[in-house]
């Protein structure tokens, strides 16, 4: 027993002096909520000498990394700063404007989850489930990175490719570099033009649209990848009750308390729609208090008639107008006009498999079928997202189901929203030139914005730089040869001809190189107008400057050993 007892005495003793010597590690995280609009987050706890790493809206919630004191605002407020971690940020803000929460963190399950998603998306998703736990987040995996699925909304070729419009008032860095608002063909209705790309990048970047607030409600949220295709394993009649809480739809009618509840379950299920969106959307339509004439059924002469979408709502008469589409689609009854504007909800695009707001204007689920988008407008899934999160948010106890699109790769830094800077160049679309075909030095554009900086020139062909010529068959009296000679550069091979020999021997008319018959007969076969090849050199036999019988005559006198001269 002793042999046992003293070492455990001595692990015992160790263990607590180490932990008395280490520091407590709790298993609670601590975490903010930004209690201000636009609060500053500085790289230094100080407003002097620091600079603004970026800007939190109000309610974002955030990780605290540590307390420290720092200088005292202008406004007042103590010396206390928090630093703080934020959708891949780190950086100091005045204790003034952070509120302080204590929350568990230990939850083991969803930290799992957290595993399949990019590293640069789990701590905006932590803040997220730390104030809305029943949330439900799902990875998405894509075919394609975020630069691939940014050009393909944005034409680097031609401007009028350009998918995504943006409005005039967000000004010139929001706005594609080649647009002229001077020239009406880059307006569209009068207040609308092409985005830049850094414009694009910044809507694209799933990223920024992992918080619940954001700067402004045109930029991205949560809500944007909020899944509206039904599912029955997480889309239960219980969650929809905490969905539809303090509205009209969960106060029923007919003395059922429950009747709206089954009607959209039932729309769900038939239509293919989440029946949180299903009821979302139509508190967005028709309000907390649902008093519209469009869902009375009592409205002179479209009596028992309901449009709880709001679809036709539209012209001098809304109410009318919306009715009328009601009455030829044949909904006569709440329930039919809530499953059946369902599955027009659902036509087009949940049923495509588009079933987020992101998806439905950014297609990239389908890249084949980019054109398939809902929208020209850079922000629409946003503006219909701060609607749905007016509904969702109220309740923190609802179960939504968020799918988050996850690219093959995106860069290490979250795009941001385009601001003024200084443009750094890189040059691209760059083409050597080669021995024949001419080149291109390369578009200057910014590393940051995408603005064309400088257009590029034409680069000349160098043309080939040849070896010394190589003699493949050698010419010979009369026999024409071959060489070739090969480019230094780029391997073409030219190929040329090499001449016969001529004879110097004068007399020698068919190139042999001895004086006989056969040049007597070649020459008279040339002055006779035959076709035969001859020895130009050898033919003027008397050397007078002409061709004629008289050389003719001379060779032969010279072949019957007669005492004349052939030069």
């Amino acid at each position: 027993m002793k042999k046992v007892f003293k070492p455990l005495i001595t692990v015992l003793f160790l263990s607590i002096i180490i932990s008395l010597l280490m520091p407590a590690v709790s298993a609670l995280a601590a975490t903010g909520r930004i209690n201000g609009e636009g609060v500053r987050v500085r790289n230094k706890a100080t407003t002097q000498n620091s600079t603004i790493l970026t800007s939190l809206a109000l309610g974002t919630v955030v990780t605290i990394n540590s307390v420290t004191n720092g200088q005292e605002a202008v406004s007042g407020g103590g010396t206390k700063w928090y630093n703080i971690t934020y959708g891949g940020v780190t950086g100091y803000v005045y204790g003034k404007y952070l509120d302080e929460i204590t929350t568990n963190n230990s939850d083991s399950n969803f930290e799992t989850t957290l595993l399949s998603f990019p590293a640069g998306y789990r701590d905006a998703l932590r803040s997220i489930h730390r104030e809305y736990p029943n949330w439900i987040f799902t990875p998405d995996n894509l075919s394609i990175s975020l630069d691939s699925a940014i050009n393909l909304e944005y034409s680097q070729s031609s401007l009028s490719s350009t998918r995504k419009w943006i409005e005039l008032s967000y000004g010139a860095e929001w706005r594609d570099e080649r647009v002229d608002i001077n020239n009406s063909s880059h307006i569209k209705e009068s207040r609308w033009t092409y985005a830049s790309r850094a414009a694009i990048a910044y809507f694209m970047d799933v990223r920024n649209g992992l918080t619940v607030t954001n700067s402004k409600s045109s930029f991205p949220n949560i809500f944007t990848f909020l899944e509206q295709s039904y599912d029955s394993a997480t889309q239960t009649t219980a969650g929809l009750r905490t969905v539809v809480a303090g509205t009209f739809l969960a106060n029923g009618y007919g003395g059922n308390a429950d009747a709206y509840i089954n009607d959209i379950m039932a729309a769900a299920r038939e239509s293919g729609v989440s029946p949180y969106v299903i009821a979302g959307t139509i508190r967005i339509e028709q309000g907390v208090n649902g008093t519209s004439s469009l869902i009375s059924g009592t409205y002179s002469g479209y009596q028992g008639y309901y449009n709880f979408f709001n679809y036709g709502a539209s012209g001098s008469n809304v109410v009318v107008n919306g009715l009328k589409y009601a009455k030829n689609q044949g909904w006569n009854s709440r329930r039919a006009s809530i499953i059946g504007g369902a599955k027009l909800y659902a036509s087009g695009y949940i049923s495509a498999g588009q079933d987020t707001y992101y998806y439905m204007d950014f297609n990239v689920k389908f890249p084949s079928k980019i054109w398939h988008q809902y929208a020209t407008s850079l922000y629409d899934q946003c503006v219909k997202a701060v609607s749905m999160r007016s509904v969702c948010t109220a309740n923190k106890n609802a179960a939504m189901t968020f799918k988050i699109p996850v690219y093959t790769s995106m860069p290490s830094s979250a795009y941001r929203a385009p601001t003024a800077h200084t443009c750094v160049g890189e040059v691209k679309n760059a083409k050597a030139a080669t021995c024949v075909d001419s080149g291109y030095s390369g578009d200057t554009y910014c590393k940051i914005c995408g603005k064309l900086l400088s257009s590029g020139s034409t680069v000349p062909a160098e043309g080939h730089s040849y070896g010394e010529w190589i003699t493949d068959v050698p010419a010979g009296l009369g026999i024409g040869g071959l060489r070739h000679r090969v480019c230094t550069a780029c391997g073409n091979v030219e190929n040329e001809e090499l001449p016969p020999i001529f004879s110097d021997v004068p007399g020698d008319v068919n190139n042999d190189g001895s004086l006989n018959n056969r040049d007597l007969t070649r020459l008279y076969q040339y002055l006779t107008g035959w076709d035969v090849t001859v020895n130009r050199k050898a033919l003027d036999i008397n050397n007078d400057g002409i061709v004629n019988n008289k050389d003719l005559s001379r060779l032969l006198q010279y072949l019957s050993d007669w005492d004349v001269v052939i030069y």
